[in-house]
């Protein structure tokens, strides 16, 4: 189909960039990243879905939550070590997404697959034809290639 998207390209770039950085930093290593784009039929809305798994036991909703504030860490080491960052990716994509009039949502629970794996999923679902107020926007087709 030609669904398409009105957002800054640009920004998509950040909000997939801090995504994947995230799944790959705190997810187990040597682990894969999934990522899936779909728009279903008769559907006004895009989404994109990116799941990981690590070795950390799930963290609750209000946990999830404060993630999404500026300056706020996730405070698990991964295989032993600390991750490094200042705690703003989560809050700029949320803003990013939000101002094309979209949601952002995260979930993680035990991986109902893998016995003591926590699976992490991230969507972010934004209006089909949406217009965006950033300034050089354009449309984000099939064409365009990420």
């Amino acid at each position: 189909g030609s669904d398409q998207v009105r957002m800054d390209a640009n920004a998509l770039v950040v909000v997939l960039d801090q995504l994947l950085e995230n799944a790959v930093t705190h997810g187990a290593e040597n682990r894969d990243v999934m990522l899936q784009v779909f728009c279903p039929d008769g559907s006004d809305r895009c989404s994109l879905s990116m799941s990981s798994l690590n070795r950390q036991p799930a963290v609750d909703e209000s946990t999830i939550n404060s993630w999404l504030k500026p300056f706020v860490r996730g405070g698990s080491p991964r295989d032993g070590v600390q991750v490094e960052g200042a705690g703003l990716g989560l809050a700029l994509v949320r803003q990013l997404v939000e101002a094309w009039g979209g949601v952002l949502e995260l979930h993680q629970e035990d991986d109902p697959q893998s016995t003591g794996w926590t699976l992490t999923q991230v969507a972010v679902t934004v209006p089909l034809s949406a217009s965006s107020e950033l300034e050089g926007s354009r449309e984000v087709g099939e064409r365009d290639r990420v």
